[in-house]
């Protein structure tokens, strides 16, 4: 693990891009509830573009800036996460476990 301070936001971002283009890419691979998937890996492009004006304006390390962007990294990777797994595994064990992904997907919507 890394400290904030010591990362520069550049690299911050660039980090938080990547996950968000695999998270599209497991998003676009999942089948059960595709409709679903892919609205979430509509808003994760958004999302993408927002963080590339971010990367291109060459903004100061500010230090609210890179905490707020690893705490979106954070976030995304546990999103991630769960869109791999519903894309892998089979549709018994996604019927059981139902409800503790819902649950999961409503804190990260949350947050």
């Amino acid at each position: 693990m890394f400290t904030v301070s010591l990362v520069p936001a550049s690299e911050l971002l660039s980090q938080t891009i990547l996950t968000v283009f695999d998270t599209v890419h497991a998003a676009k691979a999942v089948i059960i509830q595709d409709a679903n998937f892919q609205q979430f890996a509509i808003y994760l492009e958004m999302v993408t573009v927002v963080l590339k004006e971010l990367a291109n304006l060459k903004i100061e390390d500010s230090e609210r800036l890179k905490i707020a962007v690893a705490n979106l990294n954070r976030e995304i990777k546990v999103a991630k996460q769960l869109t791999v797994e519903c894309g892998k595994r089979n549709k018994i064990y996604l019927l059981v476990n139902c409800q503790r992904i819902s649950k999961d997907l409503e804190c990260i919507k949350r947050d």
